[in-house]
C-alpha cells in the first residue's frame, strides 16, 4: 500500500486507536452471493456521522480505503466499488474465488466500529431432486435443495403446483401429501427458491402409486415384458418345430396308409409283400374294367 504523509498519520491514528480502544466487533455476520450477480456489504453501525475513513480488508489484505480520497487494491480495480458516504462495499460479478472473510473498520469519535462478513459465492441453483413414495393410500414427495446450498445451509422456499393446470397445490414446504383419489397420471412441479434465483423439477405421480394402483400394475406389467417376450419366442419355436415334425409324420402316414390299402383278402399286406403278390393281390380285388368287382363267385352251372 502506497502512504503519502497524511494517509500514514490517519493509519497510525487509527492502530492507535484500534489498539488502546478495541475494536468492537461482533461475530462474523453470514453472506451468500450468487455468481455473476453483484453483492453489497454494508457497515453495521447504527449511528449517524459523516464518515471520513474507510478500510475494507478480505482474509487479512487491504481491498479499499477511503482517506479524504479512494483508493482500491490493483487486484480488486474493476472488481469492486467502495461508497465512501456508507462504507457500502460492492462486489462486481463476483466468482467463487470471491468468498471469504471481509472486514470494515471505520473509527467515528474515539471509537473504531468493526464489521466482519463470511462471504460465499455460489453457483445458481440447479433443478432440485424429486422423491415420491406410496405412503398408505397415497402418495408423499419430496423435494430436496442443490446439494451445494443444503451444504451452506441456505434457507430455501418452496411453492408447489401441478404442471398440466398450472394450478397451486397448497403448502411451503419440502414434502406434499397426495390423498389416494389424486389424478395418478397428473404430474407435479416443485419450484424452489434461493437467495435471488429458482429451480424447479417435475415428477409424475403415477410413477409411485400405491400398491394395487392402475399406474403400478402397468409399471409392473413393463418390467415383465421382456420376460414374456421371450417366453413367447420359446412358443413360436416350440410350435415351428412340432410344426416340421409333423409334417414328417404326416408322409410316413400316407405311405402306410398307401400300403393298407392293397392289403390281401387273406390278411396278408401288400406294402410288405413280394411285387408278384401285390399284383396278385390287385388282380383278385379288380374288376375288368380295375375296379373292384361287386359280384360273388361264378355258378359252375352257368
Amino acid at each position: 500500500m502506497r502512504l503519502d504523509g497524511g494517509r500514514l498519520v490517519a493509519a497510525v491514528a487509527l492502530g492507535a486507536l484500534a489498539v488502546c480502544l478495541g475494536c468492537r466487533e461482533k461475530p462474523p455476520l453470514e453472506r451468500f452471493g450468487l455468481s455473476g450477480e453483484a453483492v453489497m456489504l454494508e457497515p453495521d453501525l447504527n449511528i449517524e456521522a459523516n464518515l471520513t475513513d474507510i478500510s475494507w480488508k478480505k482474509d487479512g489484505a487491504l481491498v479499499a480505503e477511503s482517506y479524504g480520497d479512494l483508493w482500491i487494491a490493483p487486484r480488486f480495480r474493476g472488481r469492486v466499488k467502495l461508497d465512501p458516504a456508507t462504507g457500502r462495499l460492492t462486489l462486481l460479478k463476483p466468482q467463487q474465488n470471491y468468498s471469504g472473510e471481509y472486514q470494515v473498520e471505520i473509527p467515528v469519535g474515539n471509537v473504531v466500529y468493526c464489521t466482519s462478513f463470511s462471504l460465499r459465492i455460489l453457483d445458481p441453483p440447479r433443478p432440485p431432486l424429486l422423491n415420491c413414495t406410496a405412503a398408505g393410500d397415497g402418495v408423499l414427495v419430496s423435494c430436496q435443495p442443490d446439494a451445494q446450498y443444503a451444504a451452506a445451509h441456505v434457507p430455501p422456499a418452496y411453492k408447489w403446483k401441478y404442471q398440466k393446470s398450472n394450478r397451486e397445490i397448497p403448502g411451503n414446504g419440502s414434502e406434499v401429501y397426495f390423498e389416494k383419489d389424486v389424478d395418478l397420471s397428473e404430474s407435479v412441479t416443485c419450484v424452489i427458491y434461493l437467495l435471488h434465483a429458482n429451480a424447479s423439477s417435475s415428477i409424475k405421480l403415477g410413477s409411485c402409486a400405491p400398491t394395487g394402483a392402475a399406474p403400478q400394475i402397468r409399471s409392473r406389467a413393463w418390467l415383465l415384458a421382456p420376460f414374456l417376450v421371450l417366453l413367447l419366442a420359446g412358443v413360436v419355436f416350440w410350435a415351428w418345430k412340432r410344426g416340421w415334425l409333423n409334417r414328417r409324420r404326416k408322409g410316413i402316414f400316407k405311405l402306410k396308409r398307401k400300403g393298407r390299402s392293397h392289403e390281401c383278402e387273406d390278411g396278408t399286406d401288400a406294402a410288405e409283400a413280394a411285387p408278384e403278390a401285390q399284383g396278385l393281390c390287385e388282380e383278385n380285388t379288380a374288376g375288368p374294367s380295375g375296379e373292384e368287382s361287386s359280384k360273388g363267385p361264378s355258378d359252375p352251372g352257368t
